[in-house]
């Protein structure tokens, strides 16, 4: 989930606190590890993660497309697949879906197996895309196009997915609003109601869409800072969405927030716990059991300093 931050400092587009019940993860677990080294190669740019079975997690790389897993249980994560291998220089939004690692590139999806291997690819025939974060329903998977305001769809097949075609165009919806003031980023899905979830880290908005209708309506977000709730990578359990924050952060506090829907996702209330300790441009997160895995992007401070890192958190619910 590539920040709206890293656009603006690149030319194309702009903490003080202590986190709330953010002890380190070995007071609940003491046998796993409360950080996990994703990688020593200098300018990784580690961005997007995911959860899989085993304990297993992937973490992939903004500026290689390399993608790297690792074991809840060990603190270091190894190679899984290298981006030049697939053709692809950025692995962004990652999810392990029907017995598949999805890993989104600029231009389409990667999918590949448990051991590694690439089973398909998937690219958006027109245009110039530049795809960031996805979610599944029960019939197809949707993927934010940040560069563009659309989200994409292609049905789910046995092995894998169909073409991805334009699905929703924030600016069709909104045409006030320009294409780039929009940059839309996570996504997330729910079963009962089928829904989604969709951040524009640009207008600092969630978006409720409707698959079975298309329809979209903007979430009011109570107690959010200034009205602004526009997060980088998300993750909804039951009703409660835990997102990070790092573009226009409540008085800078990059970190991990959390808001209370009601079952039709069309309001919700922040909550006050916050987590942030020790975390370094975090851009999104991983439910894992009782535990928050947040990625450390040190995209503030491009490339960064090698070892890059995930933090692991207790889950304050």
């Amino acid at each position: 989930m590539l920040t709206r931050r890293t656009l603006i400092t690149g030319g194309l587009g702009a903490a003080t606190a202590v986190a709330l019940g953010a002890e380190p993860a070995q007071a609940r677990s003491p046998r796993l590890p409360d950080e996990y080294v994703i990688s020593g190669a200098p300018a990784f740019q580690p961005e997007g993660i995911t959860g899989g079975p085993g304990g297993r997690f992937w973490v992939g790389s903004l500026t290689t497309g390399d993608v790297v897993v690792g074991d809840r249980r060990l603190r270091t994560m190894r190679p899984f697949a290298a981006g030049a291998a697939a053709g692809r220089d950025r692995a962004l939004g990652l999810s392990w879906h029907r017995g598949r690692l999805w890993v989104t590139r600029p231009d389409g999806l990667d999918l590949y197996d448990l051991r590694g291997r690439l089973v398909q690819q998937v690219q958006v025939p027109d245009g110039t895309p530049s795809l960031n974060d996805l979610a599944f329903t029960r019939e197809a998977v949707y993927v934010t196009d940040d560069a563009n305001a659309v989200v994409h769809r292609a049905p789910l097949r046995a092995a894998g997915c169909g073409e991805l075609r334009p699905w929703f165009v924030a600016t069709d919806w909104h045409p006030e609003f320009q294409t780039g003031w929009w940059f839309l980023n996570g996504i997330v899905s729910t079963r009962d109601p089928e829904l989604l979830l969709v951040s524009s880290q640009g207008l600092g908005s969630l978006i409720r869409l409707d698959p079975a209708t298309g329809s979209a309506a903007f979430v009011d977000v109570e107690g959010a800072a200034d009205g602004f709730f526009g997060p980088d990578g998300m993750r909804l359990s039951g009703r409660r969405l835990a997102a990070v924050l790092n573009y226009r952060a409540p008085a800078g506090r990059q970190g991990v927030y959390f808001v209370d829907l009601n079952r039709e996702l069309t309001a919700g209330r922040q909550l006050p716990q916050v987590l942030d300790a020790g975390l370094d441009s975090p851009t999104t997160l991983e439910l894992d059991r009782d535990r928050i895995l947040v990625v450390n992007s040190q995209l503030d401070h491009a490339p960064g300093t090698p070892p890059y890192t995930v933090t692991a958190f207790p889950d304050p619910r």
